[in-house]
């Protein structure tokens, strides 16, 4: 029987995954359908694109999937790597979460001539939250953004806190400010500051759990409810994903691509502390990260940040 590669190509195509065919010069040469519906990339916009055009980022916030998925970084010996969560940049400019495995493509002598990336959607950021789903049901979103509102920020403080005071379920909070907002409404204009925020909060949504839930508190200004957080150090871990994520993202207009970048604040609730006493200390430590010269995690006396 005589095989087609053509066969082969159609099927690759037509799966409901991401493929991405990478050579060993860092240039994409194959994007299926599937990648372009992930992705919103059509497949003549990233063929012959080098491969950080889709810029990967660790679910971990700490480094760029690329310092070490580069085939040119690869051992002889490394031929896969399997199962990871990244995040990859939509052709709207928020981050996607992604599962993804990559293998080395190697040519009919076993030589290496490039990798396959395969990536699918984390199905559950997909899905509202039951928080989303109640605050859809009784008016409480944010019209622009499309996450929950101040009202129902305030509603969830306070019965995290008063959960807490009685059952000792510890949670963590976040806050978090667009740094320089204003300057991009005065150069762009409204719509385009509107269009920046909605890239923001959907960067944000994808970093969280189902469980967890987004409000916007203020024009800039958003507060993340952190369900079960252990420690400090995962508050500061997930707030950090945070920061890198939104620093990653951009927003195209008429030809310049914007970014911005967000100042966190995050605690952990105390005892025999109130919902009001909560907010202030938190966002007390945000406004430390802008004094620090924002782009940075508080928490604390710790501090991450690009400075």
């Amino acid at each position: 029987m005589i095989i087609n590669t053509r066969m082969y190509e159609e099927v690759l195509h037509n799966v409901s995954e991401g493929i991405r065919f990478v050579s060993l010069m860092g240039q994409t040469f194959f994007w299926n359908r599937g990648a372009e519906a992930i992705a919103g990339f059509k497949s003549d916009e990233m063929v012959g694109a080098v491969c950080e055009a889709l810029h990967l980022v660790r679910d971990e916030g700490e480094e760029s999937v690329c310092s070490f998925l580069c085939p040119l970084k690869w051992t002889k010996d490394e031929n896969r790597i399997g199962d990871i969560r990244v995040y990859l940049r939509h052709s709207e400019g928020h981050l996607v979460p992604v599962i993804m495995n990559a293998v080395s493509l190697l040519d009919d002598r076993g030589e290496k001539i490039g990798i396959a990336e395969i990536f699918k959607p984390v199905s559950w950021s997909e899905k509202k939250t039951g928080s989303q789903e109640k605050a859809s049901e009784d008016t409480l979103v944010d019209r622009l953004t499309g996450v929950c509102n101040q009202k129902h920020a305030e509603h969830t403080l306070k019965g995290k806190v008063e959960e807490f005071r009685r059952y000792g379920t510890r949670f963590g909070l976040a806050v978090i400010d667009v740094d320089d907002l204003g300057e991009i409404n005065g150069k762009y204009g409204r719509e385009v500051g509107d269009a920046m925020l909605k890239v923001i909060s959907r960067s944000l949504s994808s970093t969280l759990r189902p469980f967890d839930t987004i409000c916007r508190w203020d024009s800039d200004e958003f507060i993340i409810f952190a369900s079960n957080i252990r420690n400090d150090q995962n508050l500061m871990n997930m707030s950090n994903r945070i920061r890198l994520l939104v620093q990653e993202s951009s927003l195209s207009h008429k030809g310049d691509k914007l970014n911005s970048t967000v100042s966190v604040g995050a605690s952990i609730v105390r005892q025999n502390e109130d919902e009001e006493q909560l907010l202030t200390r938190t966002r007390g430590l945000m406004k430390q990260s802008k004094s620090l010269g924002k782009n940075i995690v508080t928490m604390g006396r710790d501090f991450i940040g690009s400075k």
